[in-house]
């Protein structure tokens, strides 16, 4: 076990134009938030939408809800379908995105599309952002004393089609990630003389200037 996180991420793309059927079949999942208000209509031009337009109507789903489908692609596609209300603040949209993310990366998809369409007035953060950022947060290492911590959860490649500012929500996922994973380190692994390896760490790897301000002995 380190005090420093492990460096590395999902090999990120952006997807541009609207999705295409070509480009769910390269897919092992699908997360889709969408607003609730225009969620029909917005999957009248996704490829399979009307299963999930079916689905939607059967069951009812409102805004803050989830669905779960398998789309009928070359090999079923595990989706999940997310409603966001037009007045959701930044803590409901994040709350539902990890809602999402959580029902997907039980199925350890190494190939995982995300569709956020591009609307006019888009929330900050993007929904693209959003769900990003809980796929991240939700398949994270963490410290672990055991000797096989078991499988990994965080896919290899994620595909986004939508509005998303990439770099931006990485930088914000490592170092969320960071203070999590200091805060979880027991205190025989986290101490003073650690804590100054691992800055000094960060400080190589971002080729930061680090002075270490000591009391006089």
């Amino acid at each position: 076990m380190k005090a420093i996180t492990p460096s590395g991420a999902p090999v990120l793309t952006a997807v541009n134009g609207p999705p295409r059927r070509a480009w769910l079949d390269t897919l092992d999942a699908l997360l889709i938030l969408l607003p609730a208000t225009r969620a029909q209509s917005l999957l009248g031009t996704l490829p399979l939408g009307a299963s999930l337009t079916t689905e939607m109507r059967r069951l009812k789903l409102k805004a803050g809800g989830t669905l779960s489908v398998a789309l009928p692609t070359q090999r079923p596609l595990r989706t999940v379908l997310g409603l966001v209300g037009d007045e959701a603040d930044t803590f409901q949209i994040l709350t539902l995105a990890g809602k999402m993310a959580r029902e997907i990366v039980t199925t350890r998809p190494q190939r995982l599309g995300i569709w956020t369409p591009d609307l006019a007035q888009v929330s900050n953060p993007s929904h693209a952002d959003a769900v990003l950022a809980a796929i991240l947060a939700n398949t994270e290492t963490r410290p672990s004393a055991k000797r096989n911590p078991g499988p990994q959860q965080r896919p290899t490649h994620i595909d986004i089609a939508g509005p998303v500012s990439i770099d931006w929500t990485l930088a914000l996922e490592r170092g969320a990630h960071l203070t999590r994973w200091l805060t979880q380190l027991p205190p025989n692994l986290l101490n003073p003389g650690s804590y100054q390896k691992a800055l000094r760490t960060l400080a190589t790897r971002h080729g930061w200037k680090m002075t270490v301000y000591t009391e006089p002995m």
